[in-house]
């Protein structure tokens, strides 16, 4: 998995850099394949915004049927929208969860958790378990002064840096 994980870095480097923003499909196709999973171009059929055939549909209707994704509309993914940094939160975190470990957190714990970032009002409260959460394990830290940026586009370098901490939580994927 290590090595997979450090060819596809090699390929964003040179597919556009480190800064050119990760799409949501980009990311589920990731999870997927870090947890394990077989493509399921069936379960795509949910969102009617994954073309036939498109290269990540199998492997989004994977993630979907696991329960690492889920869409942003009823019938929608939007593939190729890029991903938001609370996205990026929730789908780590439904992939973490999986493995095993006690991710339960009240009000109190998440209110304490997200206390220390200027913007934590616009996070989604769809979202905000899963930011505490991520920020609580080591997933995923604040940009800058203080600030989240939950609606802030995750770059290449950020996806490989909260990719490579999330498969350090799963060991058994890295070897």
């Amino acid at each position: 998995m290590l090595g997979w994980a450090a060819s596809q870095g090699r390929g964003w480097v040179n597919n556009g850099g480190v800064q050119a923003t990760v799409t949501r499909a980009q990311f589920a196709v990731i999870l997927a394949r870090m947890a394990g999973l077989a493509a399921d171009p069936e379960a795509a059929a949910r969102f009617s915004d994954l073309p036939a055939g498109a290269w990540y549909r199998g492997m989004v209707g994977a993630a979907a049927a696991a329960g690492l994704v889920s869409g942003t509309g009823e019938r929608t993914f939007s593939p190729q929208q890029p991903i938001t940094r609370e996205q990026v939160a929730a789908m780590m975190v439904r992939l973490l969860s999986k493995s095993g470990p006690d991710l339960s957190i009240d009000d109190r714990e998440t209110a304490r958790l997200l206390a220390g970032f200027a913007d934590a009002g616009e996070i989604s409260p769809w979202a905000k378990n899963s930011v505490a959460l991520a920020v609580r394990e080591g997933l995923m830290r604040g940009r800058q002064a203080n600030r989240f940026e939950p609606r802030g586009q995750s770059t290449r370098a950020e996806a490989a840096v909260v990719l490579y901490r999330l498969l350090q939580k799963l060991p058994e994927l890295g070897k």
